[in-house]
């Protein structure tokens, strides 16, 4: 397996003992997947020689999700004394709970670490604009708006996953809204602050389902095959009926606000020509409860 990270480097940025065989660590599979999406390789590369302390955020991130990827195969070597390369006869192999447990820890410090890289990322004009996940980002909302609304656990993942949902609820805002282009609407900063709210509550509410994110009592996060989250982390369905019904009821309060500050300022948008609004979701109840 190739080895993106040098040994001596793993082991002064993760804390493992000296004789697990970091051979078992597929490195490849864990930054192509959990690194290179967000920062190219061939950027990668020049930040280690142009900014080590941002290099080794992202190496560190990369071998913690390597790590975390590798659990079903690593996983027998990991005993009630820790991580243990060889069979001593005096050890056992650790629970599922406390192999959980680790790589829960080893996936926490992965998202921050990547998640303090993207802010230095940010913070230097040239590196943001050759980063794939800034260009990548929704035009509107950054991960750092959103995590100010709604914990994303520092995720990059989940972030880039919800860019899908934000995309569709402002092309399907934008659509009935006659000949309207964004950059009409965005000149004005009261329109755009609520154009903003009603795009993050709305996106909670339809990423509700759970198709490809999960609800955690800390946030939201990615599901990992390799590491079955505890059950009691999971928000109950009567929390998220209650969060459904929260976010749709704000979203379709600022939908209305939008659409009364466009009726009220038609000199400021002249390309607005209102049509009916099929975007808005709607509440049917029932005697079983409320369905959408």
């Amino acid at each position: 397996m190739e080895k993106i990270i040098p040994d001596n480097i793993i082991h002064e940025l993760v804390s493992l003992p000296k004789n697990f065989d970091l051979d078992l660590i597929d490195q490849s599979a864990g930054f192509e997947s959990k690194i290179f999406p967000f920062i190219s390789e061939k950027q990668f590369k020049k930040l280690e020689t142009e900014h080590s302390a941002i290099y080794k955020k992202i190496a560190k991130a990369g071998i913690l999700f390597s790590l975390v990827m590798d659990i079903p195969r690593i996983k027998v070597h990991l005993s009630n004394y820790g991580i243990n390369q060889y069979n001593d006869g005096k050890s056992r192999q650790a629970p599922w709970w406390d192999i959980r447990d680790l790589g829960l820890s080893w996936l926490k410090k992965a998202n921050d670490n990547l998640y303090s890289a993207i802010i230095d990322i940010n913070e230097d004009d040239n590196l943001r604009a050759d980063n794939l996940f800034f260009n990548n980002s929704f035009k509107l909302i950054s991960i750092f708006d959103f995590q100010k609304f709604y914990s994303l656990n520092n995720s990059l993942e989940v972030y880039l996953w919800l860019v899908g949902l934000m995309n569709e609820i402002l092309d399907a805002f934008l659509m009935e809204l006659g000949s309207c282009s964004l950059s009409d609407l965005t000149t004005d900063d009261y329109f755009l602050s609520l154009l903003k709210k009603y795009i993050l509550n709305k996106t909670i509410n339809d990423s509700l389902p759970g198709n490809g994110v999960v609800f955690l009592s800390t946030g939201m996060a990615v599901q990992y095959e390799e590491l079955p989250w505890q059950k009691s982390m999971f928000l109950g369905e009567v929390v998220i009926a209650a969060m459904s019904k929260k976010y749709l009821r704000s979203s379709n309060m600022y939908l209305d606000m939008l659409t009364n500050y466009l009726l009220s300022n038609k000199e400021k948008f002249p390309c607005y020509q209102p049509v009916e609004k099929t975007f808005r979701t709607k509440i049917i109840a029932k005697d079983s409860g409320l369905y959408l």
